[in-house]
């Protein structure tokens, strides 16, 4: 969820494994892992978080989005389904 809207839904093995969502790279990607040997790749969500009472228009994630369009800043995505049981509401789905 980013500013009140649900960006991507999935059984919690799935999301793990097959983050599709921007915002969702980035969050995983924030977890530390157990293992000190193993290193995961740093995903940085840059720009200042734009304020819930008033959100930018579009996708809501767009203004800190690397992979944001034209598209992302005019049109909310639906949540569509990308594989069987999971959903995500990006325009390009990485």
């Amino acid at each position: 969820m980013y500013l009140g809207k649900l960006v991507e839904i999935a059984p919690s093995e799935e999301l793990f494994l097959h983050p599709s969502h921007p915002y969702t790279k980035g969050l995983l990607s924030s977890i530390p892992s157990m293992d000190p040997s193993q290193k995961r790749a740093w995903i940085e969500i840059e720009g200042e978080t734009p304020s819930p009472a008033n959100p930018p228009s579009g996708c809501r994630f767009h203004t800190r989005c690397p992979a944001a369009t034209a598209t992302c800043k005019e049109v909310q995505p639906d949540l569509l389904q990308i594989r069987e049981g999971h959903w995500t509401a990006c325009h390009s789905p990485l």
